[in-house]
């Protein structure tokens, strides 16, 4: 990792391998464009993916295989993005991912119908769609996120905001978040979610809402 002298801006790069993982390379940036705003990008490469896509064996029978294993081709997913910084520590972030291990429009579709078709005769059809190994299952996103920290008379509130909207078929998911600080060592936090879209697309596939309530303890 390289950084200049203002202390802001670096470039760095990076490259592993885990016991069950395949070895990866990547690079991470941050570069300050004026006070305030940001420009950061973080990608990761590594040859061919061991997630599980959708395969139709024969017309009415779809399952699940990893086809891209032994492939050459190298997978590359990145984020970049805008992040402006408020003085009193408001933030905005905007920002594109691209996964090039993700599921097509036609590949998510092919996965919907595999429960449909062979979810009760293939024992794996069920699991794999639930947990293909993919962090984000479709190809393409924008995010924008809001973060509002240090509220009420004793700075003890944080608010968040988070849209993700799938590029892929256009289904979207918006969160709404709220922690209080109720001592030195007990965090209380509330979550709510509500995705849009037709059913079975890339961000309604799973759930089309949800709410969680929380704490976060700490000795």
């Amino acid at each position: 990792e390289t950084t200049r002298e203002n202390g802001t801006d670096y470039i760095g790069f990076v490259a592993g391998k885990g016991e069950k993982l395949d070895p990866w390379i990547g690079e991470y940036a941050t570069f300050d464009l004026i006070d305030g705003l940001s420009i950061y990008a973080d990608a990761s490469h590594r040859q061919g993916s061991s997630a599980l896509y959708p395969v139709e064996l024969a017309p009415g029978m779809v399952t699940f295989e990893k086809t891209k294993v032994t492939s050459q081709r190298v997978h590359t997913f990145v984020v970049s993005g805008l992040r402006y910084s408020f003085e009193r520590g408001d933030e905005i972030r905007l920002e594109y991912l691209h996964n090039d291990s993700g599921y097509t429009k036609e590949q998510n579709t092919r996965a919907n119908d595999a429960v449909a078709l062979s979810g009760m005769l293939d024992p794996i059809v069920i699991p794999a769609y639930f947990s293909p190994g993919l962090d984000f299952v479709g190809r393409d996103y924008a995010y924008v996120s809001v973060r509002v920290p240090d509220l009420g008379a004793t700075h003890d509130w944080s608010v968040y905001a988070r849209y993700l909207l799938s590029l892929t078929d256009r289904s979207g998911t918006a969160f709404a978040m709220a922690d209080w600080i109720a001592s030195d060592n007990l965090m209380l936090f509330a979550l709510a979610m509500v995705s849009h879209g037709d059913d079975d697309l890339d961000l309604t596939r799973l759930a089309r809402s949800a709410v969680f309530v929380g704490s976060r303890a700490s000795w």
